[in-house]
């Protein structure tokens, strides 16, 4: 990537990630903390979850054997194919959160959020069923090198809903919920010509079914281990009201950091890894590995450091006149700085995780992701038990952090199995 096309892939990010923190902050202004906003949040959080989900089975799986096809018009089809089966499979899982909503929100959503989340919840599962497009878009973008372009759209999308947001002012729950939805909307629109026209799935086609027979058992792990929002939000919902915003709007403004940092390190990485890696150049791999996670390294202790030293202020400036309380504002300020090494695992893991997708080494990562989702639960709820809202928010960090260590642990194997098959066109067939 040229600098000038990094330059402009950095604005591009860095303003879409603000409009992340900066629709959050709107709707707590307009809302207040507690009940309402912690529905939104707890709705809203849905398609990320989706497309996390789908990003760290299928998508991930697949981004390498799109960047292979040399043929636009087969690396078009497979994309199709793949949106059409993973649209039908996300619109089965929305209908069985709408069917189990009505028990499964009682315990997620605290106090009278309960009938508040239920009566947004279509939009929220409106905007689930349309991460689907934008997911396989954005994989598209990536397999041609062109993140940019992604962003980009991703942006006109976000300044046409901030002005919106600022012409209609909404300050109701189903206002905010419906900005919510439209912004999934025009997202999806303007990232799907990238597809070009619709196509049939082709679900004959080998490298179709090779893809979703060898990420089955990473699609169905993760959707154990990626269930992760949820139980945080029930776990600090029984802390105390108020307590879910906190979490949700510090994660957001961690989140400012990782997903650019994603976009600018982390995406780019994988075609250039994905090629080096099949042609089992193990050497300029690991150059290109060392490279990003020092860049990571660098960000995030930075980062991290300043939230610590500075939360209180940032927070204070961000809530500037939104009437919250004294005690609210401290609440969130502490899981921020508590939370941070959730921050830098996630950056770490986003640069590690490339190197188990491109070699085709599905069984490891689930492994991994199982067993570190399962031990960072117990973590979870003897520090809640023990500490309270402290100890559950330093538990997070510790947990990701660990986590985060074991794929680094583990990616040595990897490269030694690459220098041992010659490269990930033998090793990628291997079924888990």
């Amino acid at each position: 990537m040229t600098p000038r096309a990094r330059l402009l892939l950095a604005t591009a990010s860095a303003a879409n990630l603000l409009h992340n923190l900066l629709f959050p902050v709107l709707a707590v202004r307009a809302l207040g903390a507690g009940a309402a906003a912690d529905a939104l949040f707890m709705v809203f959080v849905l398609p990320g979850v989706v497309t996390v989900l789908l990003g760290n089975s299928v998508l991930n799986w697949a981004t390498p054997r799109l960047v292979r096809h040399a043929d636009g018009t087969a690396r078009r089809a497979l994309a199709w194919s793949l949106l059409w089966v993973l649209l039908g499979a996300v619109a089965l899982l929305c209908v069985l959160l709408w069917q189990g909503a009505r028990l499964a929100l009682p315990h997620v959503a605290p106090g009278g959020g309960y009938a508040l989340a239920i009566g947004i919840l279509p939009l929220g599962l409106l905007a689930v069923l349309l991460s689907v497009p934008a997911a396989v878009a954005q994989s598209l973008y990536t397999a041609e090198r062109d993140v940019p372009g992604g962003e980009w759209r991703t942006l006109m999308a976000n300044l046409a809903i901030a002005a919106a947001w600022l012409v209609l002012m909404p300050s109701t729950l189903a206002g905010c919920a419906a900005l919510f939805a439209a912004r999934a909307v025009l997202g999806a629109l303007l990232l799907m010509p990238r597809l070009g026209m619709p196509r049939p799935p082709v679900l004959a086609d080998a490298e179709v079914r090779t893809i979703f027979r060898e990420s089955r058992v990473l699609l169905l792990a993760a959707t154990y281990y990626k269930s992760e929002p949820f139980v945080d939000r029930l776990l600090f919902a029984s802390v105390s009201g108020g307590a879910v915003a906190a979490f949700h709007l510090a994660q957001q403004l961690l989140a400012v950091v990782t997903l650019m940092m994603n976009r600018l390190v982390t995406a780019p990485l994988v075609a250039p890894l994905a090629e080096r890696m099949h042609a089992a150049d193990v050497h300029a791999a690991r150059r290109l590995l060392r490279v990003a996670l020092v860049r990571m390294a660098l960000v995030g202790c930075t980062v991290w450091l300043l939230f610590i030293v500075a939360g209180d202020a940032l927070v204070g400036l961000l809530f500037a006149g939104s009437g919250e309380s004294p005690q609210q504002l401290a609440l969130t300020a502490q899981v921020l700085a508590l939370v941070g090494g959730y921050m830098l695992a996630v950056m770490f893991g986003q640069v590690l995780a490339q190197v188990f997708y491109c070699a085709g080494e599905t069984r490891r990562i689930v492994v991994l992701g199982v067993a570190g989702y399962t031990l960072g639960l117990v973590l979870k709820v003897l520090a809640l038990w023990q500490f309270g809202l402290p100890g559950l928010a330093a538990a997070i960090s510790l947990s990701w952090l660990l986590n985060a260590a074991a794929y680094g642990l583990a990616v040595p194997g990897v490269f030694r199995r690459i220098t041992a098959v010659g490269g990930t066109a033998a090793g990628a067939r291997t079924p888990v």
